[in-house]
């Protein structure tokens, strides 16, 4: 969790789920990512487990795709000649 206080923060959209301070956004981002590498430099079998875990997701998301894709393409087909 990263918690900045702000004069005047901004904010995207209704529900206030995203600053849009943008000269924050770079700050956080800059610290984030110093911060990051420095603990995955420090705990590389913590980075890896993530990695997988990144990695697992990132096929699954692909399989469901190309599910949902083949899915659309019978669907189709069968439109185009119908049974009965």
């Amino acid at each position: 969790m990263i918690s900045v206080k702000l004069p005047q923060p901004q904010f995207e959209g209704q529900t206030k789920g995203k600053l849009g301070n943008s000269d924050v956004k770079g700050a956080v981002e800059t610290l984030v990512y110093e911060k990051l590498t420095t603990f995955f430099e420090e705990n590389p079998r913590i980075f890896k487990i993530i990695l997988s875990k990144v990695l697992d997701a990132a096929r699954a998301r692909e399989a469901a795709r190309k599910a949902k894709e083949l899915t659309r393409r019978k669907k189709r087909i069968e439109r185009s000649f119908p049974t009965g």
